[in-house]
């Protein structure tokens, strides 16, 4: 029988290989799979052909050297082997959830699964693209819209200039009686915000220094009016009966006519025509 040198060996491996490249009449060159299915490869230079690793193989047929094709194993339990490589299938973007499965450029590996990633400081939201940091309809979180004059910062809802966010919403601490200044006040009576203060309108004093129960009205706290008087220049004014001052000061009924509630109106026995207030049964003008 004819011996193989190394020389003829390597040629003859050689051929074989290019044989299979060919004409695929073999199984391959080095490792591929077995036909139990098992990824398998051989050792010392031999080629896997059937179930055998072989010097030469020939129509799947074994000649020269030959022993046991040893199985393809990956160390880590987590990953699995793809080719002749072992990779991890849950988050890697060339090989999602199996070996053959490539993500799009615009997506990741999570989960064994290729989803959509979004740009910088933005977040996938059912599929879309959202900025959870300065988005008005989606503050912080998905749906989390921001109420009317605040907007979204850094992902929380904030007011806009000139007003404070308080726990119903955001505030005018200027003007807003009802939260009036930095400390939240709640100006009381008639009391009014003005500058952040709860302060007391035009004409009136808070004389008792109570400010619970609003300012009294006055021309100063050294006279104080009655809690139906009104301030009419200088004096405390009932409006209410007042002729000269008949529903607000300065309101004058005419000569005839008397202040009832707030009301310039004839007297009970009088009757109200063109010039004036006139009892029909004694006045020759207007007799009847």
């Amino acid at each position: 029988m004819k011996e193989y040198t190394n020389h003829n060996l390597s040629r003859h491996t050689t051929m074989a290989c290019l044989l299979v490249g060919l004409f695929g009449m073999m199984t391959g060159c080095g490792g591929g799979s077995s036909e139990s299915g098992h990824d398998m490869t051989c050792q010392d230079g031999l080629t896997l052909c059937g179930e055998r690793c072989c010097e030469i193989c020939e129509e799947n047929v074994c000649k020269g050297k030959e022993q046991p094709p040893v199985t393809k194993e990956c160390d880590n339990k987590d990953e699995t082997l793809c080719g002749d490589v072992c990779i991890n299938l849950v988050n890697n973007p060339l090989h999602c959830g199996s070996c053959d499965n490539k993500c799009e450029d615009d997506e990741v590996c999570k989960g064994t699964s290729c989803v959509k990633t979004c740009g910088e400081n933005y977040t996938l939201v059912d599929g879309t693209c959202i900025d959870l940091l300065n988005d008005n309809e989606n503050c912080g979180s998905k749906d989390n819209k921001c109420p009317e004059i605040t907007y979204c910062a850094a992902g929380k809802c904030v007011c806009m200039n000139g007003y404070e966010l308080h726990d119903d919403g955001c505030y005018d601490a200027n003007t807003d009686n009802q939260h009036c200044g930095s400390s939240n006040t709640q100006c009381q009576g008639n009391m009014q915000c003005m500058a952040g203060e709860c302060t007391c309108p035009a004409n009136t004093f808070d004389c008792d220094k109570d400010p619970t129960n609003g300012c009294e009205a006055a021309v100063s706290c050294d006279m104080v009016c009655q809690s139906n008087e009104v301030i009419c220049g200088s004096s405390c004014v009932n409006i209410t009966s007042d002729a000269n001052n008949c529903g607000g000061c300065n309101q004058a009924c005419d000569d005839s006519e008397i202040c009832s509630d707030k009301s310039c109106v004839c007297p009970a026995d009088t009757t109200k025509c063109s010039d004036g207030c006139v009892k029909l049964a004694e006045n020759p003008l207007h007799c009847g």
